[in-house]
Protein backbone atom coordinates (compact mmCIF):
# COMPACT_ATOMS: atom_id res chain seq x y z
CA UNK A 1 0.00 0.00 0.00
CA UNK A 2 1.38 3.80 -0.80
CA UNK A 3 1.57 5.93 2.40
CA UNK A 4 -0.69 8.95 1.80
CA UNK A 5 2.67 11.22 1.66
CA UNK A 6 4.41 9.49 -0.81
CA UNK A 7 0.90 9.06 -2.79
CA UNK A 8 0.39 13.15 -2.32
CA UNK A 9 4.22 13.78 -4.17
CA UNK A 10 3.48 11.49 -6.49
CA UNK A 11 0.26 13.30 -7.67
CA UNK A 12 1.62 16.29 -8.01
CA UNK A 13 4.74 15.33 -10.01
CA UNK A 14 2.04 13.97 -12.50
CA UNK A 15 -0.44 17.05 -12.20
CA UNK A 16 2.78 18.88 -12.99
CA UNK A 17 3.64 16.96 -16.87
CA UNK A 18 6.70 15.67 -14.94
CA UNK A 19 8.08 12.21 -14.78
CA UNK A 20 7.05 10.24 -11.48
CA UNK A 21 8.92 7.10 -10.73
CA UNK A 22 7.75 4.84 -8.14
CA UNK A 23 11.10 2.47 -8.29
CA UNK A 24 8.74 -0.07 -9.52
CA UNK A 25 7.59 1.52 -13.00
CA UNK A 26 7.66 5.25 -14.76
CA UNK A 27 4.30 7.36 -15.30
CA UNK A 28 4.66 10.26 -18.07
CA UNK A 29 1.63 12.48 -19.00
CA UNK A 30 1.74 13.74 -21.99
CA UNK A 31 1.53 17.89 -21.93
CA UNK A 32 0.35 20.91 -24.24
CA UNK A 33 2.28 24.25 -23.74
CA UNK A 34 1.53 27.59 -25.22
CA UNK A 35 3.77 30.32 -25.36
CA UNK A 36 3.70 33.71 -26.44
CA UNK A 37 6.25 35.09 -28.59
CA UNK A 38 7.81 38.02 -29.97
CA UNK A 39 6.66 39.09 -33.76
CA UNK A 40 10.32 38.63 -34.45
CA UNK A 41 10.22 35.03 -33.64
CA UNK A 42 7.49 34.11 -36.27
CA UNK A 43 8.33 31.29 -38.01
CA UNK A 44 6.99 32.83 -41.25
CA UNK A 45 8.08 36.31 -42.79
CA UNK A 46 4.98 37.98 -45.10
CA UNK A 47 5.67 40.80 -47.16
CA UNK A 48 4.68 44.24 -45.40
CA UNK A 49 1.58 44.10 -47.31
CA UNK A 50 0.29 41.51 -45.33
CA UNK A 51 0.00 43.93 -42.50
CA UNK A 52 2.17 44.16 -39.45
CA UNK A 53 2.07 41.11 -37.00
CA UNK A 54 0.11 41.77 -33.99
CA UNK A 55 0.52 39.02 -31.66
CA UNK A 56 2.47 35.36 -31.96
CA UNK A 57 1.53 32.12 -30.12
CA UNK A 58 3.05 29.20 -30.39
CA UNK A 59 1.59 25.57 -29.18
CA UNK A 60 3.93 22.62 -28.81
CA UNK A 61 1.54 19.44 -28.26
CA UNK A 62 2.88 15.64 -28.53
CA UNK A 63 3.91 15.28 -32.43
CA UNK A 64 3.12 18.66 -33.04
CA UNK A 65 4.23 22.43 -33.20
CA UNK A 66 2.42 25.43 -34.45
CA UNK A 67 2.67 28.96 -34.77
CA UNK A 68 -0.60 31.45 -34.90
CA UNK A 69 0.53 34.73 -36.32
CA UNK A 70 -2.18 37.42 -36.19
CA UNK A 71 -1.68 40.27 -38.23
CA UNK A 72 -3.26 43.47 -38.29
CA UNK A 73 -6.94 43.98 -40.16
CA UNK A 74 -9.13 47.22 -41.33
CA UNK A 75 -12.47 45.51 -42.24
CA UNK A 76 -16.03 45.12 -41.13
CA UNK A 77 -15.57 41.62 -41.37
CA UNK A 78 -15.53 39.04 -38.82
CA UNK A 79 -12.92 37.53 -37.78
CA UNK A 80 -8.69 38.41 -38.01
CA UNK A 81 -6.14 38.03 -40.81
CA UNK A 82 -4.21 35.50 -39.59
CA UNK A 83 -1.15 32.85 -41.02
CA UNK A 84 -0.75 29.37 -39.23
CA UNK A 85 2.33 27.04 -39.37
CA UNK A 86 2.58 23.49 -38.08
CA UNK A 87 5.45 21.16 -38.26
CA UNK A 88 6.36 18.01 -36.40
CA UNK A 89 7.57 17.65 -32.70
CA UNK A 90 11.19 16.15 -31.90
CA UNK A 91 8.94 13.47 -30.83
CA UNK A 92 7.55 12.43 -34.01
CA UNK A 93 5.05 13.85 -36.36
CA UNK A 94 0.79 13.88 -36.01
CA UNK A 95 -0.53 11.69 -38.64
CA UNK A 96 -2.46 14.69 -39.88
CA UNK A 97 0.65 16.19 -40.96
CA UNK A 98 1.88 13.33 -43.33
CA UNK A 99 -0.70 13.82 -45.99
CA UNK A 100 -1.90 16.95 -48.20
CA UNK A 101 -5.28 18.57 -46.74
CA UNK A 102 -8.53 17.42 -48.65
CA UNK A 103 -10.81 20.23 -50.79
CA UNK A 104 -13.59 19.32 -47.94
CA UNK A 105 -10.80 19.97 -45.15
CA UNK A 106 -9.88 23.20 -46.68
CA UNK A 107 -13.73 24.15 -47.34
CA UNK A 108 -14.50 23.73 -43.45
CA UNK A 109 -11.20 25.82 -42.81
CA UNK A 110 -12.44 28.31 -45.01
CA UNK A 111 -15.85 28.76 -43.20
CA UNK A 112 -14.26 28.72 -40.15
CA UNK A 113 -11.81 31.03 -40.82
CA UNK A 114 -14.04 33.73 -42.86
CA UNK A 115 -17.67 33.69 -41.79
CA UNK A 116 -20.24 34.94 -43.87
CA UNK A 117 -17.89 35.16 -47.05
CA UNK A 118 -18.36 33.03 -49.96
CA UNK A 119 -14.78 31.44 -50.73
CA UNK A 120 -14.40 29.76 -54.18
CA UNK A 121 -11.28 27.67 -55.37
CA UNK A 122 -9.28 28.92 -57.81
CA UNK A 123 -7.84 26.73 -60.50
CA UNK A 124 -4.74 28.50 -60.88
CA UNK A 125 -1.87 27.46 -58.43
CA UNK A 126 0.57 29.74 -56.95
CA UNK A 127 4.22 28.75 -56.49
CA UNK A 128 6.78 30.48 -53.54
CA UNK A 129 10.10 29.40 -52.87
CA UNK A 130 8.55 26.02 -50.98
CA UNK A 131 6.82 24.45 -53.76
CA UNK A 132 3.28 25.36 -55.19
CA UNK A 133 0.32 26.72 -52.93
CA UNK A 134 -3.52 26.66 -53.75
CA UNK A 135 -5.68 29.67 -53.52
CA UNK A 136 -9.66 30.30 -52.97
CA UNK A 137 -11.08 34.04 -53.43
CA UNK A 138 -14.13 35.74 -51.96
CA UNK A 139 -15.58 39.13 -51.82
CA UNK A 140 -18.13 41.04 -49.44
CA UNK A 141 -18.43 44.72 -48.77
CA UNK A 142 -15.91 45.65 -50.90
CA UNK A 143 -13.31 43.85 -48.99
CA UNK A 144 -11.55 40.81 -50.92
CA UNK A 145 -10.60 37.94 -48.82
CA UNK A 146 -7.71 35.07 -49.48
CA UNK A 147 -7.30 31.98 -47.98
CA UNK A 148 -4.56 29.96 -48.95
CA UNK A 149 -2.81 26.43 -48.30
CA UNK A 150 0.17 25.03 -48.54
CA UNK A 151 1.72 21.33 -48.06
CA UNK A 152 5.69 21.40 -47.76
CA UNK A 153 7.67 17.85 -48.03
CA UNK A 154 10.31 18.02 -50.00
CA UNK A 155 11.77 22.02 -49.63
CA UNK A 156 12.08 21.08 -45.83
CA UNK A 157 13.29 18.78 -43.84
CA UNK A 158 9.94 17.94 -42.02
CA UNK A 159 6.41 18.39 -43.12
CA UNK A 160 4.75 21.86 -42.74
CA UNK A 161 1.32 22.89 -43.17
CA UNK A 162 0.78 26.44 -43.72
CA UNK A 163 -2.50 27.99 -43.79
CA UNK A 164 -3.00 32.16 -44.42
CA UNK A 165 -6.31 34.00 -44.09
CA UNK A 166 -6.31 37.70 -45.45
CA UNK A 167 -8.83 39.75 -45.81
CA UNK A 168 -8.53 43.60 -47.61
CA UNK A 169 -9.54 46.52 -49.87
CA UNK A 170 -6.96 45.12 -52.32
CA UNK A 171 -7.17 43.38 -55.27
CA UNK A 172 -6.67 38.95 -55.58
CA UNK A 173 -3.60 39.83 -57.32
CA UNK A 174 -2.55 42.07 -54.23
CA UNK A 175 -3.70 39.69 -51.80
CA UNK A 176 -2.13 36.53 -53.56
CA UNK A 177 1.79 37.79 -53.62
CA UNK A 178 1.65 38.32 -50.05
CA UNK A 179 1.51 34.45 -50.50
CA UNK A 180 4.15 34.42 -53.04
CA UNK A 181 6.31 36.11 -51.11
CA UNK A 182 6.15 33.84 -47.99
CA UNK A 183 9.70 33.00 -46.14
CA UNK A 184 10.14 30.34 -43.60
CA UNK A 185 12.51 31.32 -39.96
CA UNK A 186 13.70 28.64 -37.95
CA UNK A 187 12.31 29.50 -34.44
CA UNK A 188 14.08 28.78 -30.95
CA UNK A 189 11.35 25.05 -31.01
CA UNK A 190 11.81 24.05 -34.66
CA UNK A 191 14.32 21.53 -35.56
CA UNK A 192 13.54 21.45 -39.39
CA UNK A 193 15.91 22.85 -41.79
CA UNK A 194 14.62 24.49 -45.54
CA UNK A 195 16.14 23.65 -48.74
CA UNK A 196 18.22 26.36 -50.27
CA UNK A 197 17.54 27.56 -53.57
CA UNK A 198 14.15 28.09 -55.22
CA UNK A 199 11.94 25.44 -56.29
CA UNK A 200 10.65 24.41 -59.54
CA UNK A 201 7.34 22.91 -59.98
CA UNK A 202 5.28 20.59 -62.52
CA UNK A 203 1.80 22.22 -61.93
CA UNK A 204 -0.21 18.68 -62.93
CA UNK A 205 2.09 16.76 -60.43
CA UNK A 206 1.64 19.46 -57.72
CA UNK A 207 -2.26 19.92 -58.10
CA UNK A 208 -2.52 15.98 -57.80
CA UNK A 209 0.12 16.34 -54.11
CA UNK A 210 -1.01 19.85 -52.92
CA UNK A 211 -5.02 19.09 -52.13
CA UNK A 212 -5.46 15.26 -53.11
CA UNK A 213 -7.67 13.44 -54.98
CA UNK A 214 -10.97 15.90 -55.93
CA UNK A 215 -14.02 15.60 -54.41
CA UNK A 216 -17.47 15.92 -55.67
CA UNK A 217 -17.51 19.34 -54.94
CA UNK A 218 -15.25 20.21 -57.11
Amino acid sequence: MIRAPFAAALAGLMLSGCIASTGYSVATLQTTTSLTREPGQAWAVLPPTAGRVLAVSERQEPRRLSQRIVLESATPLAGENVITVATASPDGSDPALLAPPTPAGIDAEMAAAIPGVRMARTNALGQNAYGAFGTALGHSAGVTCLFAWQHITEATSKPIDIRLRLCARATPEALTANMTGLRLALGPATDWTVRSGGLSVDPLAAASGLIGAPSAQQ
